[in-house]
């Protein structure tokens, strides 16, 4: 396991050779075949996910959440550092790390701070709906650990911020507000 807190990125960069070669040579398929030949890299690949190297970091954080699992040990150690890299990142890297953060439990803290994050990124009208879209998944999961955000829920899905998605999407989004 690899020490979350000590140069991961340093770690990721040095380790990362062959998964970069991997995510800039395969299809999807053949990302996924060689994460399930190489579950340890799974690690490699948040690391990876977590730098701004372009465009691997960004397709890091679209194969990670392609291969966890619920609650997927291998992601907890950073989980923290993926929330805090969130608003920095650009609109296509932040749908893809809240992807690997939605299936994963978060304590207090961690539902505070993304649900803060979200809500950023939530009412950004201008930003890439599938990121808002995202963004919403994830406010939405963590109302229903917290029924007193039912009404802020509601409020969020006011005109002004479902004009820029599409018919589905907005539906799909009014659904979700039925705790």
């Amino acid at each position: 396991m690899i020490n979350s807190s000590t140069g991961i990125h340093n770690f990721a960069i040095v380790m990362a050779a062959s998964l970069e070669n991997i995510l800039m040579t395969s299809n999807k398929a053949g990302m996924m075949a060689y994460m399930a030949e190489h579950p340890e890299e799974v690690e490699t690949a948040i690391c990876l996910a977590l730098t701004d190297r372009k465009p691997h970091a960004r397709r890091a954080a679209t194969l990670v959440w392609s291969c966890i699992v619920e609650d997927d040990e291998r992601v907890r150690p950073f989980m923290n550092e993926i929330i805090a890299a969130l608003p920095a990142k650009s609109d296509d890297h932040q749908r893809e790390l809240l992807k690997i953060l939605l299936p994963m439990t978060l304590d207090d803290e961690q539902e505070g701070t993304l649900f803060n994050v979200a809500v950023s990124l939530w009412e950004q009208i201008g930003k890439n709906p599938s990121v808002r879209f995202t963004a919403f998944r994830m406010m939405a999961k963590i109302a229903r650990n917290h029924p007193e955000l039912a009404s802020e829920m509601k409020l969020y899905t006011q005109p002004e911020y479902l004009e820029t998605l599409w018919v589905t999407a907005k539906k799909s989004i009014l659904g979700m507000i039925k705790f």
